[in-house]
């Protein structure tokens, strides 16, 4: 069995070309992050934009996950917003390659049965499953290009036993982690990297996440070192195809964008780039694909909080109907977000809600958030006003 993430791991991503670098700090082992309330799994990129969204929105810090139960994945982001550049159908797109794959094999797993994990093998993995996503591979190229990227990949092992009641219930199963990063080489600054971008002299996100999780059960099985060894190289080799996908998505059409956003039967972290990149090139004609990816069922977990941070950026309206209505009013962190959400987006209707939520809400913290989003609200269409006499 294998999946995306999607249930439990807590996921900042890293910090912004010019900060501080981070390095030596683990891909997936950093306990304590935030609270869980905030938009957009997926890319960084820089810019000098997204005030309608810096109620939703946190940047900065690097990737750092927290093992929460049943393993999985929420993340933050910085967003991007601005003028839009030009589109990609406008220009050939930047051509990107990664040019540095780097594995790290985690702890020591002897005392689960595993054997010594080679690193050889797992890079192999590594750029197997990016091929496979049709990515160049080109280690240590003579001139670098603009669009070079490094993946960091890291490997945790866990041998699960049932506990009923809980999300480890069924058979004894062996999961492996592989956390993954596809960080670009380029660099620049927030004021120029728009231009940069637009010149194809930097692409349009700096960095790509993905954790894979993969399973088996031991079948009663004592001698497991060589189950441990293919379960290791099979998510290593699944992290780095999703990140090779989402990295084609780089420059390709807005179209095509949109048509990966609604598909049901992409990773959910590729579907997520598709709407971060859409947002970033303020492409209306999105809209109507991401309200329906917040109807959506079943979505994958930091899919609904991609599409509602795309929405706020693009500032369309057209958004806060369907928001509410697909809304669980009873959810404490649901409707954190869903407040900040219709408070940014604006309008006769955000503030109605914000009203009710605020007066009739049985969550105290609840209410104090609506009352402080509906304030914050009137507080801008009250300087938009005065700015229009």
């Amino acid at each position: 069995m294998s999946r995306s993430a999607g249930n439990g791991l807590q996921l900042i991503l890293p910090r912004e070309p010019g900060s501080a670098s981070g390095s030596g700090q683990s891909l997936l082992a950093r306990p304590g992050a935030t609270g869980g309330r905030r938009l957009w799994p997926g890319g960084t990129r820089r810019t000098g934009g997204a005030r309608r969204a810096a109620a939703i929105v946190t940047r900065g810090g690097w990737l750092l996950i927290r093992l929460v139960g049943l393993v999985g994945l929420f993340g933050l982001v910085g967003l991007g917003g601005g003028c839009k550049r030009q589109g990609p159908a406008e220009r050939a797109p930047l051509a990107v390659r990664v040019v540095r794959v780097q594995v790290e094999p985690g702890e020591d797993f002897t005392a689960l049965g595993a054997p010594a994990l080679g690193v050889a093998e797992l890079t192999e993995a590594a750029r197997a499953g990016l091929q496979r996503a049709g990515v160049r591979v080109e280690p240590a190229p003579q001139t670098p290009e603009p669009g070079d990227f490094t993946l960091q990949m890291e490997l945790a092992l866990k041998r699960v036993t049932p506990r009923p009641g809980t999300p480890d219930a069924g058979p004894e199963r062996l999961r492996a982690l592989a956390a993954g990063q596809l960080r670009a080489r380029a660099g620049g600054s927030a004021l120029d990297y728009d231009q940069a971008v637009a010149a194809r002299k930097a692409p349009e996100l700096l960095r790509l996440q993905h954790v894979a999780v993969v399973e088996r059960p031991t079948d009663g099985q004592h001698d497991l070192g060589a189950a441990w060894g293919q379960l290791a190289q099979r998510a290593i080799g699944e992290s780095a195809h999703t990140l090779g996908e989402q990295l084609r998505l780089l420059g390709s059409p807005s179209a095509q964008l949109v048509t990966v956003l609604g598909d049901k039967k992409a990773a959910g972290d590729v579907r997520g780039v598709a709407a971060q990149l859409l947002a970033a090139r303020r492409e209306s004609a999105a809209v109507p694909a991401l309200i329906e990816l917040l109807r959506e069922k079943d979505q994958p977990s930091g899919l609904r909080d991609q599409a509602i941070g795309a929405l706020v950026e693009l500032g369309d309206r057209r958004a806060v109907r369907p928001l509410l209505d697909s809304a669980r009013f009873n959810d404490e962190i649901e409707m954190g977000k869903v407040v900040e959400a219709v408070a940014a987006l604006g309008g006769a209707e955000a503030r109605s809600y914000l009203q009710f939520v605020a007066a009739s809400h049985s969550e105290p913290r609840i209410k104090e958030e609506a009352t402080a989003a509906l304030k914050h609200l009137e507080q801008r269409e009250q300087r938009r006003d005065a700015s229009a006499e």
